[in-house]
């Protein structure tokens, strides 16, 4: 079992329902008296990759040449022993915050050096369809392909979620209260 779970909510709503459902994996987490570190994406500066492999070359491994606030990314994942990402989906996928998160660990992904060692996911969607969420957790499982040694630790995924608040109303929060005891 994990003892400190960085949690990451890639919503750009702050207060909405993958804000919900993150802050219910923290108290799950912090009820089984596990360490939790919380980031919201929508309040740190994260540029999106710019593909030019500076990160890869000689006397620059795991060297990012963008000036922004990704080291915080890092050192919560070196901290950890558990992440768990959220994301609203955006046209069935997650949203652009995550997917920057995603593309970003390019940085250490050749070389596998992330150290905690097992994720989870959760989604939320104003679609209800069984198929809603199929690509966004396409998404995730392709981040952990790439990332190295990780083992996929649960999903939540709530559909039917328009509004804010909405989730409260699906029973998803206590599967995620679960997840975060769980990890």
């Amino acid at each position: 079992m994990s003892e400190k779970v960085f949690i990451i909510s890639g919503s750009p709503r702050k207060g909405g329902n993958t804000d919900l459902m993150c802050e219910a994996c923290a108290e799950g987490a912090r009820e089984a008296g596990k360490e939790v570190k919380i980031m919201y994406l929508r309040s740190i500066r994260l540029n999106p990759c710019l593909g030019c492999d500076y990160c890869h070359s000689q006397g620059h491994e795991e060297v990012c040449c963008q000036k922004d606030d990704w080291k915080e990314i890092f050192e919560g994942y070196d901290w950890a022993d558990a992440v768990i990402v959220g994301s609203p989906l955006y046209y069935y996928s997650i949203s652009a915050q995550l997917k920057i998160l995603f593309d970003r660990s390019y940085v250490r992904a050749a070389k596998r050096m992330f150290y905690f060692k097992k994720a989870a996911f959760l989604s939320v969607s104003q679609s209800a369809k069984p198929d809603a969420h199929d690509t966004s957790y396409a998404c995730f499982k392709g981040w952990m392909r790439c990332i190295g040694d990780v083992t996929e630790a649960g999903t939540v995924f709530a559909g039917g979620c328009k509004d804010k608040g909405d989730v409260e109303k699906t029973g998803k929060l206590e599967e995620c209260r679960k997840l975060g005891r769980e990890i």
